[in-house]
C-alpha cells in the first residue's frame, strides 16, 4: 500500500468532513440556531410586488378586516421613506404589535405592545449595528432618537446576526420600526408586507382573501426544505457506515460460523458449546446486533425528505425535468419581481438553498469517492498478504 494512496484518501476524508460541517453550519445558520434575527417560523410572509396592476392594501382596510375577525397572529408592516437620523440613513417601517412576535425576533427590551398602538406612543426598536453606530453600545433601551422632527424613545434593539451568509442577504438598509398609529394619516399608508403565523385560524381568513398583488412565501416550508439537506446528510452518512458495518456483519459472521463448523466436525453440538461457548455468544451478537443496531439507529433517525406539494408532479414523481423547471421558474419568478419590504429572509433562504444544494452534492460524491477508495485499499491489502 503506497503512501501517495493513503495520503490522498486522507486528504478525501478530510474533505468530505469540511463540506459536511460547512453545510451544517450554513443550515443552520439559516434555520435560527445561529441566527437570532432572521428564522424560519411557521408563518406566510406576503410581500408586495411593485410590478403587480392591483395597488396595494392600505392600512385602514387592514384595520377594518381586523374589525370583523381580529388581528391575533397578523402583522404588517408599511415602509417609509429614507431619512437622516445624526449622521446615519434610516428607513422608518410602521408596524403593528404582532411583527416581531410574529417572526420570534429576539429583542433587548420591550417588544411594540397593543397599549403602543392603541396611546400612538412614539417608541422604536432599532437593530444593534444601528445602536452601536448612533450610541456605540448595543444598550441602547431608554435613548431618544429624533426622525424628521419627532423624538422617539428606544424600547428594544434587535440581536443582529453577523455571520457572512447574512451579511450578503441583506439590502443594507438600516431600519427603524416604530407603531404604525404614531405615522399622520396613517389610514393612507399603503402595506408592504402581511405576515401571518400559520398555526393560527385568522392566517385561513388571510388566505383567502384575493390578494393577487402580493408575493406569498411561506417561510416554514423554507425551513423544511433547509432540514431535508440535513437529511440528506446524515442518510448519506447512515448508508455509508451501514455498507461498511455489513461487510464487516459478513466477514465476522463467516470466521465465526467457519470455526463453529469446524469444531462441530470433531464434537457433538452440545459439547462443542461447552468447548467453545464465546464463539457462539460473538456468532449471535454479530448475526443478529449489528442488523438490529442499524434498524434501531434507522427508526430513531429522522431521514424525512419534504418536497412542497406543488412542486411534486402528478403523473410521474421520477420526472427529473418537472422539478428542473419548476426551480428555474421559481428564480426567474422572483428575480423578475420587484418586492418591497426587507427581503432578508427570503434572500437568505435562497443563496442558503444554493450554497446547501452545491454542498450536499460535493458531499454526496465524496463520500462515494471514499467508499470506493476504502474498498481499493482493502483490496491492496489483502492482494499483499496473499504474497507474503
Amino acid at each position: 500500500m503506497s503512501k501517495r494512496k493513503v495520503v490522498s484518501f486522507l486528504l478525501l476524508l478530510l474533505l468530505t468532513v469540511s463540506v459536511f460541517i460547512a453545510n451544517i453550519i450554513i443550515i443552520e445558520n439559516a434555520k435560527g440556531i445561529a441566527a437570532i434575527l432572521y428564522v424560519f417560523p411557521d408563518v406566510t410572509q406576503l410581500t408586495y410586488d411593485k410590478n403587480s396592476e392591483t395597488a396595494p392594501k392600505t392600512v385602514s382596510e387592514l384595520e377594518k378586516l381586523f374589525e370583523r375577525i381580529t388581528d391575533k397572529g397578523i402583522a404588517f408592516c408599511s415602509e417609509g421613506k429614507e431619512t437622516k437620523v445624526k449622521e446615519d440613513t434610516v428607513t422608518t417601517v410602521l408596524v403593528n404589535e404582532n411583527w416581531f412576535s410574529d417572526y420570534k425576533t429576539e429583542i433587548n427590551g420591550e417588544n411594540i405592545s397593543s397599549n403602543n398602538i392603541d396611546n400612538r406612543d412614539k417608541v422604536a426598536i432599532i437593530g444593534s449595528s444601528l445602536a452601536l453606530k448612533l450610541f456605540f453600545t448595543t444598550d441602547a433601551v431608554g435613548k431618544k432618537i429624533c426622525i424628521d422632527g419627532n423624538q422617539y424613545t428606544i424600547c428594544g434593539v434587535i440581536c443582529e446576526n453577523e455571520s457572512l451568509i447574512n451579511k450578503f442577504s441583506a439590502d443594507d438598509k438600516q431600519r427603524v420600526y416604530v407603531p404604525y398609529t404614531t405615522s399622520e394619516n396613517y389610514g393612507d399608508r399603503t402595506v408592504d408586507m402581511i405576515v401571518y403565523d400559520n398555526s393560527v385560524y385568522t392566517g385561513a381568513i388571510v388566505e383567502q382573501m384575493d390578494l393577487p398583488q402580493y408575493y406569498s412565501v411561506n417561510l416554514n416550508e423554507k425551513n423544511q426544505t433547509l432540514s431535508s439537506f440535513e437529511h440528506i446528510l446524515y442518510l448519506a452518512i447512515f448508508i455509508g457506515f451501514s455498507i461498511i458495518a455489513l461487510k464487516l456483519w459478513y466477514r465476522f459472521s463467516r470466521k465465526f460460523f467457519e470455526e463453529i463448523k469446524e469444531n462441530l466436525k470433531l464434537n457433538y453440538f452440545l459439547k462443542s458449546l461447552k468447548n467453545i461457548p464465546l464463539k457462539y455468544v460473538a456468532l449471535v451478537l454479530v448475526f443478529a446486533g449489528i442488523p438490529a443496531v442499524l434498524l434501531i439507529v434507522f427508526n430513531i433517525c429522522d431521514f424525512s425528505i419534504f418536497i412542497p406539494s406543488k412542486y411534486i408532479p402528478n403523473d410521474n414523481i421520477f420526472d427529473l425535468s418537472n422539478y428542473l423547471n419548476v426551480l428555474v421558474d421559481n428564480a426567474q419568478t422572483l428575480n423578475s419581481q420587484s418586492l418591497t419590504g426587507n427581503q432578508m429572509p427570503v434572500n437568505l433562504f435562497s443563496r442558503t438553498f444554493t450554497a446547501s444544494l452545491w454542498l450536499t452534492i460535493i458531499f454526496l460524491i465524496s463520500i462515494i469517492t471514499v467508499l470506493l477508495n476504502l474498498t481499493e485499499l482493502k483490496l491492496h491489502k489483502h492482494k499483499n498478504t496473499d504474497k507474503q
